[in-house]
């Protein structure tokens, strides 16, 4: 693919193992692989 520098965008991102993210309003098909997953419970 052309312009494609083959970087994975988490290292881009510079998000490092152990970091927590918040995923506001994410795509529906965004593709995050179950193991990396934490269910947390909604505040009602």
């Amino acid at each position: 693919m052309a312009g494609y520098s083959g970087t994975p965008l988490a290292r881009k991102l510079g998000i490092r193992p152990g970091t927590r993210l918040l995923l506001v309003d994410a795509p529906e098909g965004l593709a995050i692989p179950e193991r990396l997953l934490r269910k947390v419970a909604r505040p009602r």
